[in-house]
């Protein structure tokens, strides 16, 4: 079995090398943050995203509400047009009530019968671009309708907009389509400033125009893509890129968001683990200052006191220490073992010279004997003495 030669000190050195260690791991554990922070901004994106699909399907419920609406069909046919329009037309209230920006009737190759417009927040330079773009639109749109209509987002000059365009038929379906409905809302400041205040996160959104690489995305719901990353050490920012029905890039939707929270929890995690390595220095160090004064400096002692029994066999040497009831107990029992190692010693020391002269001496006489002689003649010098040896035959000295 291996021994250790460690000393104490070393291995409680040792052991708050390991503590600090572990603490520095945790530490390491900081990044870990930022998983968290990828979370949210996900978490944020898709509800980001929630919203702005809900729109879509107010938006597509008025268009079909409209759409498969009798009246409306008899106006796009002729019949009423005047009292549909003093009725439903002329107040601005549905258009106020879905945030609308365009309300069109057109018939079926898309020409206008009826529409109601209100501009939304953009440059007046772009003003001039409407007429031009709604046509490109309605051209895209007719190629595209079904049955039950169809919805979206789409960029313009304006920038992005959200659609509903669906067919005009009565409610029985009992006739064929008559025409189109088109209602339209532009994503301008407006609206995006109620998307942030929902969100709870700023949030623009613009057209690509086919700009984006789109390797650098993940999938986030079908027909979405999403990317996050960092500006700096304050600002995180999530992406999400729109696909259009042909599976290209159409708008990108981004989220910007102060890192606040997380730095600050990062900042209160930091403190908190420097104190905790700071309190565990202070208790280790007073911890270790008592075990020297308890336990280091008494076995020092101790054994100091042992090497002086080995020396001069007193056990009176060894020391009594009183710097705990442990040590107490041990320099105790230690004083007790030596004291019977001391009388053991002695009663094996008379033992032997007890049995040494046995060994030398004749019982009845007293005498050496002759084992005594040859051990004294080994180691007897020639030249100190000069001896003479007499014999003598003693018969019958019994």
């Amino acid at each position: 079995m291996h021994r250790s030669d460690r000393t104490i000190n070393y291995q409680v050195a040792f052991s708050m090398a390991l503590v600090w260690l572990v603490a520095m791991l945790v530490m390491l554990l900081v990044p870990q943050i930022r998983h968290v922070e990828q979370r949210q901004m996900r978490e944020h994106l898709v509800r980001a995203i929630s919203l702005v699909q809900a729109d879509l399907k107010r938006m597509r419920a008025f268009a079909r509400d409209w759409g498969e609406w009798d009246d409306a069909y008899d106006f796009i046919a002729g019949k009423g047009t005047r009292a549909f329009i003093d009725a439903n037309l002329v107040s601005s209230t549905p258009m106020d009530d879905f945030d609308l920006h365009l309300l069109s009737f057109m018939d079926l190759r898309g020409n206008e019968v009826w529409s109601r417009s209100r501009l939304p927040d953009i440059q007046q330079s772009h003003f001039i671009s409407y007429p031009l773009f709604m046509e490109y639109l309605k051209k895209a749109l007719l190629e595209r309708v079904q049955e039950h209509g169809i919805q979206g987002m789409q960029d313009s000059q304006w920038g992005p907009l959200l659609f509903a365009f669906h067919p005009i038929t009565d409610s029985q379906r009992q006739h064929g389509v008559r025409g189109y409905l088109l209602a339209a809302r532009w994503i301008d400041e407006s609206y995006l400033s109620e998307l942030s205040h929902r969100v709870a996160m700023p949030i623009t959104m613009r057209g690509l125009h086919g700009e984006v690489d789109l390797t650098r995305f993940q999938a986030l719901q079908r027909g979405y893509l999403y990317r996050m990353g960092y500006s700096g050490l304050d600002t995180q920012w999530g992406e999400i890129v729109m696909l259009d029905s042909t599976g290209h890039p159409g708008l990108l939707l981004r989220l910007e968001s102060q890192r606040e929270l997380m730095l600050g929890g990062g900042r209160v995690l930091l403190f908190t683990l420097a104190g905790t390595l700071l309190i565990c220095l202070v208790c280790g160090l007073f911890a270790f200052f008592r075990l020297q004064v308890m336990v280091l400096q008494p076995l020092g002692l101790l054994i100091q006191g042992v090497q002086r029994y080995e020396r001069d066999g007193d056990s009176a040497t060894l020391p009594l220490i009183e710097s705990s009831r442990e040590m107490r107990i041990l320099t105790r029992r230690f004083r007790e073992m030596a004291a019977r190692l001391s009388l053991q010693h002695k009663a094996a020391q008379a033992h032997s010279q007890r049995m040494e002269e046995a060994a030398n001496r004749d019982p009845l006489t007293g005498c050496f004997n002759r084992r005594y002689l040859d051990a004294w003649l080994e180691v007897l010098e020639p030249s100190e003495l000069q001896l003479a040896v007499l014999a003598i035959d003693l018969d019958h000295f019994k």
